[in-house]
């Protein structure tokens, strides 16, 4: 499963969260530097904002490199793998002892795997929850894990 565009995504929003408080403290000093200095100091202001952005959404774009490759389920008799998810950097192991059920739940944008006398395994779909039943189905098929 690939999808393109998922890690400047990540990079953009992370990015966002990471100087969003910062970004209007800026936005209102520039403001005030307008209103009471001269052009020069604005011409300093505007583009060391714009490069700080810029640096630390580099960052997370190098961090969040990964995410270009697809991400890859594997199922062998004893576990499921799922690597390159989510923004995970580890791949999710989830062992299929006891399997009885593979289901996804909408409300919680996760898929939950089933076992008897063993705690339940989630896979966080996160934000393509529309491809959540078609993964759960397709997990379901290979592991022969019931509905």
């Amino acid at each position: 499963m690939h999808r393109p565009g998922r890690r400047v995504e990540l990079a953009n929003k992370a990015t966002s969260e990471s100087l969003g408080e910062i970004m209007i403290y800026v936005f209102f000093a520039v403001l005030i530097l307008a209103w009471t200095q001269p052009l020069l100091y604005l011409l300093i202001v505007i583009p060391g904002a714009v490069a700080l952005y810029a640096a630390v959404f580099a960052i997370f774009w190098l961090f969040y490199g990964r995410l270009d490759r697809p991400a890859v389920i594997e199922v062998t008799p004893a576990e499921l793998v799922i690597s390159n998810f989510d923004q995970r950097a580890k791949a999710k192991r989830v062992p299929l002892e006891g399997l009885y059920a593979i289901r996804y739940v909408g409300h919680a944008k996760s898929i939950f795997v089933y076992r008897r006398d063993k705690e339940m395994g989630e896979i966080p779909i996160q934000r393509e929850a529309e491809w959540g039943e078609r993964i759960a189905g397709f997990l379901r098929e290979v592991t022969g894990g019931g509905g």
